[in-house]
């Protein structure tokens, strides 16, 4: 009996150490490709885009299309977006935000480009230059599963910041009086977009 306790404990050891040594029953192709994939994720992420100040349609659309398909929050926020999740800025966006509008108003030419998520969680990017005072809007949807244009674009002559029942709303637009109910009710794009809306 003893020794057949003995056989097994052993054969049991032999099992473990040649599964150990086996990788758990993976190739060494199969670690490999693991390795790259993850390396080749590492390398997508480290490939940050400059977001360049542009006023040409055509320029500003190539720039988008250099971003990922898919994007997460965290890494549209590694490449200096704004990033709109769960109506609140992510993590550094309002720094950004903050810092687009300081710009604006010292009448230094900027771009910002701003990430917001559809529902099933696709990114809708949009790009917002103010060169020379004129403001160049465009709103890739190109990686919305679901969406029917791929581009809309517009220019604008102003921002307008509303602060109001505990939202924070900001706006492009070409009527300067503006008001937020009236905001609410635009009908045309070329009037005014809604560039964000998140809770104070």
């Amino acid at each position: 009996m003893r020794k057949k306790i003995m056989a097994t404990i052993l054969g049991t050891a032999m099992l473990l150490t040649a599964v150990s040594f086996t990788g758990c029953g993976r190739s060494v192709k199969d670690s490999t490709s693991a390795k790259t994939e993850k390396t080749t994720k590492e390398t997508k992420r480290d490939e940050k885009i400059e977001i360049k100040i542009l006023s040409k349609y055509d320029q500003i659309k190539k720039l988008l299309s250099k971003y990922p398909k898919e994007m997460t929050a965290e890494d549209t926020s590694y490449q200096g977006i704004v990033v709109i999740e769960y109506d609140s800025f992510g993590k550094g966006s309002k720094k950004l935000w903050n810092q687009f509008l300081k710009n604006v108003k010292d009448h230094k030419d900027c771009a910002i480009v701003i990430c917001q998520y559809t529902v099933e969680g696709d990114p809708i990017l949009q790009y917002v230059s103010n060169v020379n005072g004129k403001f160049y809007y465009v709103e890739d949807s190109t990686r919305d599963a679901y969406g029917s244009e791929k581009y809309v674009q517009y220019t604008y002559d102003y921002y307008k910041i509303y602060k109001q029942d505990g939202h924070y709303t900001a706006i492009l637009t070409m009527d300067n009086k503006l008001t937020f109910d009236e905001a609410q009710d635009v009908r045309s794009l070329k009037t005014a977009i809604q560039l964000l809306d998140v809770k104070q």
